[in-house]
């Protein structure tokens, strides 16, 4: 195994032992596992950038001395042979690779390439990894010989070829893989973050590659520049299926960060009842829990039996997230207290629940503050808490993650927590189960 950095600028000599230039650089094609190299790339004695098939190459010698680890380039013809051509510009060539960020999904953040290690695989000459650790990047500052001194107790961190994946069209320009599995598994808040780090056109093409569902949380988790990205790349019909399927609150902070234009588009074309509900949240204070409340939850009337309740639950089939208390309201929708889902199974089938729910009953007004909304989930203990209107009116609840989110620090909110890692060379890879994307 040798280093792109070992080679570059190292002597090639045809033959006859006649030095025609120096090696500086490599063009590739992509491969699943491994990326075989093609044609070696170097600057002739008139320096200009020629390039030839790696068939022609014989050996890379090493010759080791002073500490320094050389790799001269011998060929298997004589110049006169050769018949060198130049460069395309799409071709894919090892030196892009270098100084460019990649994704590194185990440890959920955006490092460095800074060489690339090559090796023979299966009778081919191949990029096996890419190199990103801290010794990596002394070894490119330093030159090979003070930089192995210096990181000689520092491991080698890198990440095997088969887990890295080519991201952006001006580097990859013939060839880009879009499966992007890896990333579409990460948690919509963890893609969020990664988005942070990338360019325009990076966000774009991660986004596109994401289902419906997981597309939808990841706009409702990332930050609004990052959600301005987004707008900008869709088209409204697919900006109208992503609105239209998330909480109205979620869709109301999202829209909050669009032109005037497109408000207006995107409020025409709305279905009516989820328009109406989006604009009720927009129209609350954006400090009161009006303004991040969910208007999706479970009532029941007070006359219904717990047979009714029953059959109700059944037909409307709530998603769990919603089943954190069954609220009780009158022909007006007052809030009139609530139903333990405990006590509504283990009651008779004709008992009345306004002789089963539990009246006392901890609310909020739509214009409480966020910090007094936080304040009384945690005096009280509660995952969730309605909220009422100023005739009591039941209009939605608000839930602790939400609040929490609101009230934290913008410093702790955007946190990231890295898992530690670590990978070594030591004749072969550690397995790996992370997909990593190049730009």
């Amino acid at each position: 195994m040798v280093y792109f950095s070992q080679l570059k600028g190292r002597p090639v000599y045809d033959s006859e032992g006649k030095n025609i230039g120096s090696l500086v650089d490599m063009a590739f094609t992509d491969g699943e596992k491994y990326a075989e190299i093609c044609h070696l790339i170097y600057s002739s004695r008139n320096k200009y950038r020629k390039k030839i098939p790696w068939r022609f190459v014989k050996e890379l010698r090493d010759n080791t001395s002073n500490n320094r680890i050389d790799a001269d380039v011998y060929l298997n013809a004589p110049e006169s042979e050769l018949n060198p051509t130049f460069e395309q510009e799409k071709e894919l060539i090892v030196s892009r690779l270098v100084d460019k960020q990649i994704i590194d999904v185990d440890g959920l953040k955006v490092v460095r390439v800074n060489d690339v290690l090559l090796g023979k695989i299966e009778e081919k000459f191949c990029i096996a990894a890419v190199c990103v650790g801290a010794k990596s990047f002394i070894r490119s500052l330093a030159g090979e010989r003070l930089g192995e001194m210096i990181s000689s107790k520092i491991s080698e961190h890198i990440i095997p070829w088969e887990f890295v994946e080519p991201l952006d069209p001006e580097i990859q320009k013939l060839h880009i893989k879009l499966k992007r599995s890896k990333i579409a598994d990460l948690h919509p808040a963890d893609i969020a973050d990664l988005m942070e780090d990338l360019t325009y056109k990076e966000r774009e093409l991660i986004f596109n590659a994401l289902d419906k569902d997981k597309a939808a949380q990841t706009m409702i988790e990332s930050e609004p520049e990052v959600q301005k990205s987004f707008l900008r790349a869709m088209k409204l019909n697919n900006i109208l299926e992503i609105l239209e399927n998330i909480p109205p609150n979620h869709a109301a902070d999202i829209i909050s960060v669009m032109p005037e234009h497109m408000k207006s588009d995107i409020f025409r074309s709305m279905n009516r009842d989820v328009a109406r509900k989006i604009r009720e949240i927009m129209g609350y204070p954006d400090m009161s829990v009006g303004s991040i409340m969910h208007t999706e939850f479970v009532s029941i009337p007070s006359d219904y039996t717990a047979q009714n309740t029953i059959e109700f639950l059944r037909k409307m089939k709530p998603g769990s997230d919603k089943m954190y208390r069954i609220y009780v309201v009158d022909r007006e929708h007052k809030l009139q207290g609530f139903l333990p889902l405990g006590t509504l199974v283990t009651a008779p089938a004709k008992e009345k629940i306004q002789d089963l729910m539990k009246t006392k009953i901890i609310k909020l007004a739509t214009n409480t503050s966020k910090q007094d909304a936080a304040n009384a989930l945690s005096k009280y203990n509660l995952f969730v808490l309605p909220v009422v209107d100023e005739n009591g009116v039941l209009k939605g609840v608000v839930k602790a993650d939400d609040v929490l989110a609101e009230v934290m620090p913008k410093a702790w909110k955007r946190r990231r927590y890295f898992a530690p890692r670590t990978r070594r060379f030591n004749g072969r890879f550690n397995g790996s189960q992370g997909r990593r994307v190049v730009r």
